[in-house]
């Protein structure tokens, strides 16, 4: 690792749905506790997430509370060991909310992050690149980018006061262009990538997980290909069915070795997947009775993310073995119509 120091972008935390119980999030924690990473914020990015964790919640509870009212689920709530209980209308969200909150709290707390402020930024250097333009500034929506523009300025500020460079971790566009050409922002596009270039430093034990990993790649990805036909996949049409899910092939994307211990190595996967799926659906309804229906095959391919552990033992190599392959998406939409990139 180039730099002890961390930044957290906002958008780290929502493509890992606020799940501070993750293997990546405790990673990134035992790497502090170690000393080898040191984990900051701005004080805009903490308020942005704390905001998106009461909205995310709201929104669950909005859906939850839609679903509550179909028959069907209430008839449901009342069998025996029910496995679903209706929200009330009237249910207070200020305790849920403050639940969410406490797990960021306790994220803060354990990761020893620093909280960098933004009053010392200086506004002209802000308003400068929004008049030209300049990242994280784009035209399509100059406006909202004003709190990623000011934690910028405040990292940079803090890079200069204190001597250091900072890994920069988001996928957003403005934060990855605000970092080429700096020599103290360093891009990094997710957390995991992080964490990878933390397990290389011990060289040997990196080096031999990567080896297994492509030693057991074949049976990796026929444990992939099965957990993703266990998928629950649906289509957002009145009265639809999915079934006989068949995947038809499987493109490694992206590995990245997590964590390297003694005994074990965790690797996060990104992987393409094509298959096939009967659906059928309700083309024609009249007075809720179906007249038609629509059936037929579907072919896509999507993005999978998956956890891939792998035990072993150094001196007895024959005893290693895949511990477990997990997909992280455990739903799937698809659309009748593939997207443009579908039809390239």
């Amino acid at each position: 690792m180039e730099t002890p120091h961390v930044f957290l972008d906002t958008e780290v935390f929502e493509r890992n749905n606020f799940d501070f119980q993750s293997r990546s999030f405790k990673k990134l924690i035992s790497l502090v506790q170690e000393g080898t990473a040191i984990v900051h914020l701005t004080q805009i990015t903490r308020k942005e997430i704390e905001a998106h964790i009461v909205s995310r919640i709201d929104e669950a509870l909005g859906i939850l509370k839609k679903v509550s009212k179909e028959r069907a689920v209430q008839h449901l709530s009342k069998l025996p060991a029910p496995p679903f209980q209706p929200i009330q209308r009237n249910l207070d969200p200020q305790p849920l909310r403050q639940a969410g909150q406490a797990t960021f709290e306790t994220f803060i707390i354990d990761a020893r992050a620093d909280v960098i402020p933004v009053d010392t930024v200086r506004i002209n250097e802000v308003f400068d690149q929004y008049f030209g333009s300049m990242a994280p500034f784009h035209m399509a929506s100059k406006k909202s980018e004003f709190p990623d523009a000011f934690a910028l300025a405040a990292i940079r500020q803090w890079c200069q006061q204190t001597n250091n460079r900072i890994y920069v971790i988001s996928n957003d566009k403005g934060f990855i262009d605000s970092c080429e050409g700096s020599n103290d922002l360093i891009s990094l596009t997710t957390l995991d990538e992080l964490l990878d270039l933390a397990a290389r430093q011990a060289e040997q034990l990196y080096a031999f997980a990567i080896d297994l990993f492509e030693k057991f790649k074949g049976e990796i990805l026929e444990n992939l290909k099965e957990e993703f036909e266990g998928i629950f996949i649906y289509l957002d049409e009145a009265e639809s069915d999915v079934s006989d899910t068949e995947v038809k092939e499987v493109d490694l994307e992206e590995v990245l070795a997590i964590s390297v211990e003694p005994n074990e190595a965790l690797f996060e996967i990104s992987a393409d997947v094509t298959f096939t799926v009967n659906y059928s659906y309700a083309d024609y309804i009249v007075e809720d009775v179906i007249v038609s229906t629509e059936e037929g095959v579907l072919k896509r391919t999507t993005k999978v993310h998956a956890e891939v552990s792998l035990l072993f033992d150094q001196e007895d190599p024959d005893a290693s073995q895949v511990h477990f392959v997990s997909i992280r998406e455990n739903n799937l939409k698809i659309d009748l119509w593939p997207d443009a990139s579908e039809l390239k």
